[in-house]
């Protein structure tokens, strides 16, 4: 449930009221009014407010103006300000975008007022209170009726010193004329001439055509209208005397055009900030608790998980155990010259050179111009050891597979004339002797074409 007081500043007196929003709706309790040293000992204990002034004077207008940067906009808005020479004393602007218009430019809705109007708000104590926002009191009416009507309208607000007449399309200010009471000479007819020049600007500039007139206030200056007026009923909103403290309402409920000066939105920031760290301490706190939780739970099962794997463990030894003496009573069975003479082919076969790296490197040594048309790899041949003519009629050769060595023999031409065929023929065999030294070669040329071969010892 969010809470807090909303407070209408004015000359004299200001008005103040406690509000709590519940279920989306909004209680407004114990309206009252209080001079400004009552309201600066009561702001003590203010920690949350909204609040609008009325400022003696105000322009309100839309234009196009950069839209790249917050600052940039408000630097553009005051040059176009000061290039219009409405005021000669300093002044505060607050602005909200419309619609884009390309990626560098927008429409902007803003208003101006005296610097000066805005310095009553330092009645609260900029320490204590978080300010959500300070805006003037226009702002707060076309916000509360906005609640209520979203389409173009002209709200009349009076009170002790001013007519205001607003034009307004739910929280977007077009038009704003204000009509003081103390320097007005026929105060009915000035407060008819600024209605109709409202309603002809909304329907001439911006093509908004306009039904309906809202009165709120203090409602005592009679005007006839041609339009209907009507006094606003909000039905989100329960309070006592909503047109007489219409104000009070917009407050709430606004959240465009915000004057709040720098140290209050300091405290705001730093309120929201802690609020937030609140937040996530909380939320980091519920995390530890989940996490207290599911290791309570993963020690439970890792204690069940424990006791099985003991089990398992002991059930493990078991089988291995059967599986060991299965071991022992294989190899009983076996004969054990069998398991010497395989891995002893083994260990023959992974000291033997491999064909693979045989081919690689001697590729790597052909240069351009060899073409290679025969590769040979032999083992040694196992002789026998006694030969007899019926032995030597069936015999097959056979090759040893104990051997790091292998004799290659290669057979190649080169297309190319003599002596250049030569040449080639020499760099080739120099690569080969690199890799492989001691070989023997021949070389023959015949009819354009160049033939040789050469055979060496490949070794690991």
């Amino acid at each position: 449930m969010k809470s807090g007081y909303t407070i209408s500043f004015r000359k004299d007196e200001h008005k103040l009221a406690l509000y709590h929003i519940k279920k989306r709706r909004v209680y407004i309790e114990g309206i009252d009014t209080a001079p400004t040293k009552a309201l600066r000992e009561l702001s003590k204990t203010i920690t949350h407010a909204v609040v609008c002034f009325s400022p003696s004077t105000i322009y309100a207008d839309i234009g196009i103006f950069t839209s790249i940067k917050e600052d940039a906009t408000h630097a553009h808005i005051r040059s176009s300000i000061d290039n219009m020479g409405l005021f000669t004393e300093e002044y505060c602007l607050a602005f909200r975008k419309l619609e884009d218009i390309d990626k560098f430019r927008a429409k902007f809705s803003y208003l101006v007022v005296p610097k000066k109007d805005i310095s009553i708000i330092n009645v609260l104590d900029d320490q204590s209170t978080s300010l959500k926002i300070c805006c003037p009191v226009e702002v707060a009416l076309a916000s509360a009726i906005g609640l209520i009507d979203e389409n173009s309208t002209v709200i009349v607000y009076e009170d002790a010193s001013y007519i205001r007449v607003i034009g307004s399309k739910g929280n977007t200010i077009f038009f704003i004329k204000t009509i003081s009471k103390k320097e007005s000479f026929d105060l009915i007819e000035e407060a008819r001439a600024a209605i109709e020049e409202t309603i002809s600007f909304l329907e001439s500039e911006y093509h908004e055509k306009v039904d309906r007139i809202y009165r709120a206030g203090d409602t005592d200056t009679a005007l006839d209208l041609a339009k209907p007026v009507i006094f606003p009923e909000i039905p989100a909103i329960e309070g006592p005397d909503i047109v007489s403290n219409l104000e009070l309402i917009g407050n709430i409920s606004a959240v465009d055009y915000d004057f709040s000066p720098p140290s209050f939105k300091e405290t705001r920031t730093l309120r929201n900030f802690s609020k937030y760290s609140l937040g996530i301490s909380l939320a980091m706190i519920l995390i530890s608790i989940v996490f207290l939780g599911f290791s309570l739970t993963n020690a439970h099962t890792a204690k069940a998980y424990e006791s099985r794997a003991d089990a398992a463990f002991v059930q493990y030894n078991k089988k291995l155990h059967s599986l060991e003496k299965e071991y022992h009573s294989f190899f009983k069975e076996q004969d054990i010259s069998t398991t010497q003479e395989s891995s002893k082919l083994l260990k023959d076969f992974e000291e033997e050179p491999k064909l693979y790296d045989l081919l690689s490197k001697i590729t790597q040594a052909v240069p351009p111009g060899v073409v290679i048309t025969k590769i040979e790899v032999k083992r040694p041949e196992i002789k026998p050891q006694t030969q007899t003519r019926e032995v030597q009629k069936e015999e097959v050769i056979r090759y040893s597979t104990s051997t790091n060595n292998f004799t290659v023999a290669i057979e190649g031409t080169i297309h190319s004339s003599y002596p250049k065929s030569r040449e080639i023929f020499l760099s080739f065999l120099s690569g080969i002797n690199k890799i492989y030294p001691g070989g023997k070669a021949n070389f023959n040329y015949d009819e354009n074409k160049a033939s040789f071969n050469t055979e060496f010892e490949a070794k690991k």
